[in-house]
């Protein structure tokens, strides 16, 4: 179960030389509620989840201010197939590899939603937030070294291939009249001592292809290299809304269960920067809280994040992080209960 609290002050900036220029600005409190129950069938793991929103904004076209709720429920179902191969290498430490496949299925459906778009200002993708169902088809693979020495003992990733096709079941209501969604992907390399010059270095890239109009709607490439109590990472993106941004990034863990991260993003067309965020996490035996802070240096909005996990002594496992390596620069679409 997550229960997260987002909080933050928006407003919309406008052509200063427009004869009249309308006023956009509102405090927005956001309430989420999320609940999952995991269970085994045979080979299958199969996750029922619900998710329920309540939004709040001081202010809205209307001059009102206005509340908004919208429910989703849905279902996560996966699977894993493990083959091992005997490869041996005293350079590498290397004793074997292992090829695992995990294939999954999410199903959601945003059923309700009390308010549409149009009643509300438009600060970022959450105003825009209507009903909607969708199907993604996802399948990860994982190539990864087993080594029997002494010294990292045990199964670590080498390369990461992570794809995505979302489906829309009712495509004339939720994507123009089009079934076929878009396609998401996801390679990431990695090694260890030996394998890459910088230590725990990943390498990755990523994107979204639009099959409708034939075209990348984003491509990313990245890096990110560190310490187990330290993490750097850099990204580049190219996408079609101009010449891309670069972005960078640092993650250091304290005194065993604190966690604080840092954030920058750069306008590669305007050199200038766009957002910068910082956050901190406190993980515990029986809850987790995120707090976060970040500001859009263009329009001047600062958001303010708390999220709250209770895990209530281990009877409700918080959702399974799917960072490489513990690695929150890098992250997974895949969260099944594997």
């Amino acid at each position: 179960m997550d229960v997260g609290i987002d909080q933050g002050f928006f407003e919309n900036h406008f052509d200063g030389t427009l004869a009249s220029r309308p006023s956009q600005t509102a405090y927005r409190s956001d309430l989420t509620l999320e609940i999952r129950a995991p269970f085994i069938v045979g080979p299958y793991a199969v996750t029922p989840f619900f998710r329920a929103k309540d939004s709040w904004y001081s202010d809205s076209p209307s001059g009102r201010s206005l509340n908004r709720k919208a429910f989703e429920a849905g279902a996560l179902a996966g699977t894993r197939f493990v083959r091992d191969f005997d490869v041996q290498s005293e350079t590498f430490e290397l004793d074997g590899l292992r090829h695992d496949i995990r294939p999954q299925i999410r199903v959601g459906h945003i059923y309700e939603v009390d308010r549409g778009p149009l009643e509300f200002h438009q600060f970022d993708e959450l105003d825009q937030l209507d009903k909607g169902a969708f199907i993604d088809f996802n399948i990860l693979n994982l190539l990864q070294t087993r080594s029997g020495s002494a010294v990292g003992k045990g199964i670590r990733d080498l390369l990461w291939l992570d794809l995505t096709q979302r489906i829309h079941p009712i495509a004339g209501r939720d994507n123009n009249g089009k079934h076929l969604g878009l396609f998401e992907f996801e390679a990431i390399a990695q090694g260890g001592a030996g394998w890459l010059p910088l230590p725990n270095l990943r390498l990755v890239f990523e994107g979204e292809r639009d099959w409708n109009k034939n075209e990348f709607r984003t491509r990313n490439i990245g890096m990110n290299f560190g310490m187990s109590k330290w993490q750097i990472n850099g990204r580049l993106r190219d996408g079609k809304d101009g010449d891309g941004t670069t972005s960078w990034g640092m993650n250091v863990k304290f005194w065993r269960r604190w966690n604080v991260s840092f954030g920058v993003q750069w306008d590669l067309e305007k050199k200038e920067v766009l957002t910068k965020g910082l956050s901190l996490i406190r993980e515990d035996h029986d809850w987790r809280w995120l707090i976060s802070v970040s500001q859009n240096e263009i329009t001047g909005d600062r958001a303010f994040r708390i999220q709250f996990e209770p895990r209530l002594l281990d009877l409700l496992k918080p959702r399974r992080q799917g960072f490489v390596g513990g690695d929150i620069g890098f992250g997974t679409r895949s969260n099944i209960a594997y």
